[in-house]
């Protein structure tokens, strides 16, 4: 996980979303970070689903089975700040991971490109 190898933050998987908010609003944590289950699984499974369609509109077809009708839902990364948190940290806190979020995607995408250039094409032509 990008988070963890950052070396930024602990990773605590002992608490739910309403734990980690009651944690830091208690004054345990400045801060936490809850992010949804199966984040990256559905995160991947989109990125593989709109690369597919992609190269699908080029008429090119591969082995790559996509599952089109799995409806990917967005999910929202919830941060929870201790109320005497400064405003600045806060946008801060904010901003990187958004930037780390767009990163991690933009990775993957490439990566997805990447891996649908090598595998074999078969090119349909309409007569």
């Amino acid at each position: 996980m990008e988070l963890q190898r950052s070396k930024t933050f602990d990773l605590l998987t002992n608490y739910d979303e309403k734990s980690a908010q009651n944690a830091v609003f208690s004054g345990d944590y400045q801060m936490a970070i809850v992010i949804p289950e199966n984040l990256t699984k559905d995160l991947n499974s989109n990125i593989d689903s709109k690369v597919q369609t992609i190269v699908s509109s080029f008429g090119l077809e591969t082995g790559f089975d996509c599952d089109k009708s799995s409806g990917f839902k967005t999910k929202d990364i919830h941060l929870y700040f201790d109320p005497a948190t400064n405003a600045g940290f806060k946008n801060s806190v904010m901003n990187a991971i958004n930037k780390m979020v767009f990163e991690i995607e933009n990775k993957k995408i490439y990566k997805a490109f990447q891996d649908q250039a090598e595998q074999p094409k078969i090119l349909k032509i309409k007569t």
